[in-house]
């Protein structure tokens, strides 16, 4: 017999599984030109007039050829709450971290540093009890013909989905916050739980995607 705690679980799977909602993508051409967009679902009950993050460049989605002394490629573009995203500027500051050399900061742990003090812990959202985004990301360096897909979020859960050319099909998976940190719940003291996952595109010659998945978890407490 199963615990109605395990039955709840389950629905809730189901339940994110049919949600249909935000739409980003972040995609590169063989010349390594990289490019973003997104759409929004909106929100409930919104104002007239209410602009999300959608229409708004560096909130919603970004995408530069030669970022930071390194000279990468950076796509991203984001989810969650569009007055969270637009007061924090979430898609330019996740690409900001990323165009750091790899060598002094791994782009997984640029990735978290960014959620953390530039989202859970932005002065921006200082009045905000429970902060939802999310962020899905490309990050390609010509010099060394390898790159990163990423995602990122603080949302009980986020789909995922990637592929390249040399992919039969698209990996795709709902990624959720692991239960030792709230994943079903969200933690009821105020704190952010911040999730970020990697895949390592290989350099040329190579395999094009290395599945063995990376993952940084952190707790923002209040």
């Amino acid at each position: 017999m199963r615990l109605p705690e395990e039955m709840d679980e389950e629905v809730d799977s189901l339940l994110d599984d049919r949600v249909t909602d935000t739409v980003g993508v972040v995609v590169m051409d063989q010349d390594g030109n990289v490019a973003s967009t997104v759409s929004s679902g909106g929100i409930a009950l919104k104002q007239p007039g209410r602009v999300g993050q959608a229409a708004c460049f560096g909130c919603g989605c970004w995408a530069q050829n030669r970022m930071g002394p390194a000279g990468v490629a950076v796509g991203v573009s984001t989810t969650g709450c569009g007055e969270h995203l637009v007061r924090t500027f979430l898609a330019r500051e996740c690409a900001n971290v990323l165009a750091r050399r790899s060598d002094e900061t791994p782009p997984l742990v640029a990735l978290r540093d960014a959620m953390c003090h530039k989202f859970a812990e932005s002065e921006f959202l200082s009045d905000v009890g429970e902060k939802l985004g999310g962020a899905i990301c490309l990050r390609w360096d010509p010099a060394e013909g390898s790159g990163q897909f990423l995602w990122t979020h603080t949302t009980h859960s986020m789909g995922v989905a990637f592929q390249t050319t040399e992919c039969v099909e698209a990996t795709a998976k709902m990624s959720r916050l692991p239960k030792a940190n709230g994943g079903r719940l969200r933690p009821n003291n105020g704190s952010t739980t911040i999730l970020v996952q990697s895949v390592n595109l290989k350099p040329k010659g190579g395999n094009s995607v290395n599945n063995d998945q990376v993952t940084v978890e952190s707790v923002v407490k209040p």
